[in-house]
């Protein structure tokens, strides 16, 4: 299975046209029954069903990167000065989301190991909540069984875009919790808020920030939106478009999967995101009562997904793509710089009990 996410940069126009028109259907077809972030899940539905069946599922890299670029300039509209009241709340619930993290390795690792019978290091990386392509790199370094562990993380993600937000609208957790929504921008304030947020982004992609287009544009945004020189956000003319190809870019992340090992992993994989979540919703929830947080945008933040579909949930939801981004972001980079220090002793926890080794145990 070739790097997660990749976006063809040998085009094949047919394939193009393909894959954005069956993300759109997907994405109106989600809006029309009113699902929440429909045009995000939609796509990512329709896409992710294109790429498994097909492999035909291309998205030409400039439109991603353009598209990621017009969803952080969005968020950051969100960014009042008003708003600034809320975030000296921030840093108790990123210190506590830290905490989360251990929490949801060990107890789904532990189900990959125990349960389902996977080797305690694809295990310990498959449960790692983040930095997708440091956990890869650090699979195929060792040696390990790549597809699987790409392919769990995968299923996370795509499973987080797809369900999560029809779930935390359907129990209620995201009712009554809505951003305020500026005004429509201008020719001129689009063109001032996206060479922001592009400049931006060169910065942040020289210190290799994740995510530097769309980390960019929300900043710029932000900076522009709190000062108070701008008060105004993106047409939906050209947001919902962005989040269709965001949609569609979640889901050609299973290009080239093989679907002999993804039925083979898409069990434990499952369960253990299952695991992850419910962890995440408790600890999310307590973070949520303690500092009067709306539960939908701390679950958001504790989710264990990846940094970018988050966030543009988080702005497809309503809620505060800000605070979702500080907290994915923290918990990158905690895991960026910890994951090779505590990769072989995690490992060597999860492994079977004494006396049972992986050679002894079926590894579906």
């Amino acid at each position: 299975m070739p790097e997660p996410g990749r976006v063809v940069e040998q085009l094949r126009w047919g394939d193009v046209g393909l894959t954005m028109s069956l993300a759109a259907a997907g994405g109106v077809i989600f809006a029309l029954l009113g699902a929440p972030a429909a045009f995000l899940s939609g796509a990512a539905v329709a896409t992710t069903a294109l790429t498994l069946t097909t492999q035909r599922s291309v998205v030409p890299a400039h439109l991603r990167d353009l598209c990621y670029l017009i969803l952080g300039v969005s968020m950051g509209s969100g960014i009042t000065p008003e708003a600034l009241q809320g975030i000296a709340r921030w840093p108790l619930s990123i210190a506590v989301l830290m905490l989360t993290i251990p929490l949801i390795v060990g107890s789904s690792g532990l189900f990959l190991t125990r349960v389902m019978g996977w080797k305690p290091e694809e295990a310990f990386l498959a449960s790692v909540p983040g930095a997708l392509q440091h956990v890869v790199a650090t699979a195929e370094h060792a040696g390990l069984d790549v597809p699987r562990v790409a392919i769990a993380q995968t299923l996370r993600l795509v499973l987080m875009v797809a369900l999560l937000p029809s779930l935390m609208v359907g129990s209620g957790m995201a009712g009554g919790h809505v951003r305020p929504s500026p005004g429509v921008a201008d020719l001129a304030t689009v063109m001032l808020l996206g060479a922001a947020g592009y400049a931006a982004s060169l910065l942040l992609g020289r210190i290799r920030m994740p995510a530097p287009l769309l980390m960019g544009g929300l900043l710029a945004s932000a900076i522009l939106h709190a000062s108070g020189l701008v008060a105004s956000q993106l047409p939906a003319a050209i947001t919902l478009p962005a989040m269709v190809v965001v949609g569609a870019v979640i889901g050609s992340r299973f290009a080239g999967a093989d679907l002999a090992t993804i039925r083979r992993v898409v069990v434990g994989s499952l369960g253990g995101f299952l695991i992850a979540l419910a962890v995440s919703a408790v600890i999310a929830a307590g973070v949520a009562v303690t500092l009067g947080l709306p539960f939908a945008q701390t679950l958001l933040a504790f989710a264990p997904g990846g940094i970018d579909a988050s966030i543009v949930m988080a702005y497809a939801m309503g809620l505060e793509p800000a605070f979702v981004a500080a907290h994915q972001l923290s918990r990158f980079l905690a895991i960026a710089f910890v994951l090779p220090l505590i990769f072989t002793p995690v490992a060597a926890w999860l492994a079977a009990p004494e006396g049972v080794t992986n050679d002894d145990r079926s590894t579906p």
